[in-house]
């Protein structure tokens, strides 16, 4: 299945307080036949939305208004649910476990690389049989 198809279907939490960055990322899902939840541009609003709302991965820009995106990130890690951080910080420098071992997308970021991330780490492929 292309990475496309493999998202298909995905709600998929959208957490960017860029207004711009956040519309072509909703395109982009929506093109791919996700649906998009929110977006999100701060962290109380992203954290109102993983506690409501049903997702089934999450894209994380790492600093929101000025605040750290950390306390979305363990919720969702909490609930068992994936995450990307797409974010313009390129450095895994950071005594944040699960910050540092996040897989990461670089902005500006290319369209297919993303896709391509998010059905790896959304939809992985399901375990051959024997």
């Amino acid at each position: 299945m292309s990475d496309a198809g493999a998202l298909k279907g995905l709600r998929v939490l959208v957490v960017e307080d860029q207004a711009l960055v956040a519309m072509e990322i909703e395109n982009l899902l929506m093109d791919r036949g996700c649906e998009v939840v929110g977006p999100a541009s701060t962290v109380e609003v992203a954290l109102r939305c993983v506690k409501t709302r049903q997702i089934d991965g999450a894209l994380l820009d790492v600093n929101l208004q000025g605040k750290d995106v950390l306390p979305v990130a363990e919720e969702l890690q909490k609930r068992g649910t994936p995450f990307i951080l797409v974010t313009g910080y390129p450095s895994r420098e950071t005594d944040i476990p699960i910050i540092r071992a996040a897989r990461r997308i670089k902005k500006p970021f290319v369209p297919s690389e993303l896709v391509a991330a998010m059905a790896e780490v959304f939809a992985p492929e399901p375990a051959a049989l024997p």
